[in-house]
Formats: structure tokens, C-alpha cells, sequence
């Protein structure tokens, strides 16, 4: 599962087929422009799945799984990450010219988010 980057002389196209997420998405969203030494996301979802991908840049992830397990990785151009629900994200650092494209199974509901560590931990413990 996963996005594929085809580098030539031409540039760069990145692909990722639909059939290979494991929901269907309802909603896309990007991040860019992202101040040197700003984070973004801080929180978990409960029910929405998301499907990250960096389409320029690097960006630095860490997740937290249920019971306090840690990931942390780079994600770089064509690199994605599955992230279920009742995961908590950081993304930690942007290079200066990423973009970073999120798949979502639900549609925006604030209601839906985990915006507390505490929360999240008392919640997946």
C-alpha cells in the first residue's frame, strides 16, 4: 500500500492507486509553508483514518499507538503512512519546501478529534 514516485528527465509524478487504501477517502487536505521549527497535528482521531504522504519536502512524523508505543520516521518525496484511528501524530519538522498530502476517511468533525495526551493515553491504555 502506498504511493509510487517516478523520477526522469521530465520531472517527477507521483501516484497512488485508490484500491490500495484501506478506506475510502472522503476528504484531502495539504500542508505547506510551514514556518522553520513549527509542528503541526498535536492529536489523535477516533474514528477517521488517514493516509499521509509527502509530495515535496521532508517531513518528521512521530506516532504514538495505542499503549504508548512510539514511531518516529521521515517521510520524504513519494513516502507515505497509514494512520488508523486511535493513533496520536506529531508532525514534528517540515523542510522548508515540503507538502504534505492527508487522506481522510471522514469529513471534518471537530468533535471527532483527541486534542489531549492525557485523553488519548486514558483512552488506548
Amino acid at each position: 500500500m502506498g504511493s509510487t514516485l517516478h523520477v526522469d528527465s521530465r520531472g517527477n509524478l507521483g501516484v497512488f492507486e485508490f484500491q490500495d487504501l484501506p478506506f475510502t477517502p472522503v476528504r484531502f487536505f495539504w500542508i505547506f509553508g510551514t514556518p522553520d521549527g513549527q509542528g503541526r497535528a498535536g492529536h489523535g482521531h477516533k474514528t477517521c483514518s488517514q493516509f499521509i504522504f509527502s509530495q515535496q519536502g521532508e517531513i518528521d512524523i512521530a506516532v504514538t499507538k495505542p499503549g504508548g508505543k512510539s514511531l518516529t520516521t521521515t517521510l520524504g518525496p513519494g513516502d507515505s503512512f497509514y494512520l488508523p484511528p486511535m493513533h496520536w501524530l506529531d508532525l514534528v519538522a517540515f523542510s522548508r519546501d515540503s507538502v504534505l498530502g492527508v487522506l481522510a476517511s471522514h469529513a471534518y468533525d471537530r468533535d471527532e478529534y483527541i486534542e489531549s495526551k492525557l485523553e488519548f493515553d486514558h483512552l488506548t491504555s
